[in-house]
């Protein structure tokens, strides 16, 4: 009997149209009985009445047992604490937290192996590879609690913006890269998610149209999308909204008020802006009053100046998380690379959780086609790393930064593997991009010696 992660594994595999029809046949089939049994419990525990002093009690048990076990399970925290001189004992709340050093994408990759729990196997963790904010691969471990953890807490959080568990869901988000443009209007019901995944690639206006026919006739009562996505699709809706009642669980990106407006106006009259890592670290969203809590049970979050040093309540700084629940990998003072501020402000939605303020940091250039599909920096992302690197064998940058100078021309800046002469990837470059844009376009690559410092792996519309 195979097991349930390597069943994923298999389906995921599988053609999409055959991942369609599985999803169909399963589609009367209730969630909680495909495996969201777990994430549903969890999610209506965690939406009980809690208490501020309950919560500070929470995480503070959380947080302890996490310090005791990096210390004695994890070998850079168990050196850390030593060569500090710091009882894990002694780190009880956010101010303990301080006397520890900040964790950056850049210490995860030196130390690879010496951040892993010697007993991570306990903890059923899956490796994740990213491409990171930099454009440098990060790779790491997630808890299978801790990915529970993060779906039980959006969960919640529609819970709690009058949306039900399992509610049906259409999803435009960048996981339908498959050959992507060339598809055109398509969509395929996912077995074990239940959702109606759409193709977010090839969102001209005719395909666009296609889509919301679709949707006034499937009638979601959950949108999960990116917001370029989402926005860009209600465009084109007209005679009244796709469905008033539905919520738009939107994340992965920063929305703007345009975007926010857009979808309240066309698509749902309720949209929820969610923020994330890959990393799991920290998690929040937005409330029936607009306010964004932090899911503090799962994370704790801190606010930081330029020296590492707490801000006051309610100013911009830099964020840094600590995972609550990643045991085989624990990341503790976890640089975000995100700013925002934190309020203590009581909410009127009555939850005690801190609400996260101005988040910054994560703003997505929308680059455009000549059949004018909007494509963001987190699509684009999804499409180089599954589906470019390995059709056009392009998995040879450490870094790689796209600017696109005309509709059909770009400027590519890249940071080479050792040993790679870029001009043998030229041409790769421009198939894989004419074939996204459905039109030839040119190319111009720029090898750099190193990687520009703080700037995002994106495709952008200017310049570094």
């Amino acid at each position: 009997m195979i097991s349930f992660g390597l069943g994923i594994k298999i389906y995921d595999s599988l053609p999409q149209t055959i991942q369609g029809i599985i999803g169909k046949i399963l589609a009367p089939i209730p969630l909680s009985w495909r495996g969201h049994r777990g994430v549903f419990n969890l999610a209506e525990r965690i939406s009980e009445p809690i208490t501020i002093d309950e919560l500070n009690e929470k995480e503070s048990e959380a947080l302890s047992e996490l310090v005791r076990h990096a210390y004695e399970n994890v070998p850079y925290y168990k050196d850390l604490f030593s060569e500090k001189k710091i009882d894990p004992r002694d780190v009880r709340c956010i101010t303990d937290l301080q006397s520890l050093p900040i964790l950056t994408k850049s210490d995860v990759r030196k130390n690879g192996s010496d951040l892993i729990a010697s007993d991570a196997k306990k903890y059923s963790p899956g490796k994740v590879r990213t491409s990171g904010s930099t454009g440098e691969p990060l790779e790491f471990l997630i808890d299978q609690r801790t990915r529970l953890s993060e779906y039980a807490a959006e969960w919640r959080c529609i819970l709690e913006n009058d949306g039900e568990l399992g509610g049906k869901t259409a999803t435009f988000r960048g996981n339908y890269y498959r050959n992507h443009r060339k598809v055109g209007a398509s969509w395929f019901r996912h077995a074990l998610s239940g959702d109606l995944i759409f193709n977010t690639f090839s969102m001209d206006e005719e395909t666009c149209r296609k889509y919301i026919t679709k949707l006034r006739s499937f009638s979601p009562e959950i949108f999960r999308a990116f917001p370029s996505s989402l926005s860009h699709l209600a465009r084109f809706v007209e005679r009244g909204k796709i469905n008033e009642h539905a919520i738009a669980f939107c994340s992965s990106e920063m929305m703007s008020e345009e975007m926010e407006d857009l979808i309240q106006t066309r698509i749902c009259n309720t949209v929820i802006n969610w923020y994330s890592q890959s990393e799991y670290v920290l998690s929040a969203g937005t409330c029936r009053e607009g306010n964004m809590h932090i899911n503090s049970e799962f994370g704790i979050i801190e606010v930081l100046d330029e020296e590492g040093k707490p801000v006051p309540d309610g100013t911009v700084g830099r964020l840094v998380g600590t995972s609550l629940t990643n045991f085989s990998q624990p990341f503790i003072r976890y640089d975000l690379d995100d700013l925002g501020a934190i309020s203590e402000t009581r909410c009127k939605c009555g939850r005690p959780h801190r609400i996260l303020q101005r988040i910054s940091g994560r703003h997505s250039d929308l680059i455009v086609t000549p059949d004018d599909r909007t494509l963001s920096t987190v699509q684009m992302q999804h499409w180089w790393k599954h589906q470019a690197v390995k059709e056009w064998d392009l998995d040879h940058f450490d870094w790689i930064q796209l600017i696109q100078t005309d509709i059909c021309s770009f400027r590519i800046l890249v940071v080479s593997k050792s040993g790679v002469e870029i001009q043998n990837y030229h041409e790769n470059m421009e198939m894989a991009l004419s074939d996204l844009w459905g039109t030839e376009v040119s190319v111009s690559i720029q090898d750099l010696d190193t990687m520009p410092h703080g700037e995002k792996w994106r495709f952008s519309k200017s310049e570094i």
